[in-house]
């Protein structure tokens, strides 16, 4: 489960509370990825995040664009 540290909320269509921003951690979770595979894409740039103070954080909406981008040749139709 996310952790509680996310005190920043939207509401979403259905009513329900979700972060706008996330930790490591968290986007680690919610991406199915490693930490260190979020600190090492983040570090060179392919990640977009925000930092506050010294705390590296993700804006859900960002890290939902970044996986669309991520396999471009999936969005093209299978069948011709």
């Amino acid at each position: 489960p996310m952790s509680e540290e996310v005190h920043s909320y939207k509401i979403n269509p259905f009513g329900k509370r979700e972060p706008i921003l996330v930790s490591v951690n968290d986007a680690a979770h919610l991406l199915n990825l490693s930490k260190s595979y979020i600190y090492r894409e983040t570090r060179a740039g392919n990640i977009p995040h925000v930092k506050i103070g010294s705390r590296v954080l993700f804006r859900v909406a960002d890290l939902d664009e970044w996986i669309e981008t991520q396999n471009p040749a999936s969005q093209e139709p299978r069948y011709a």
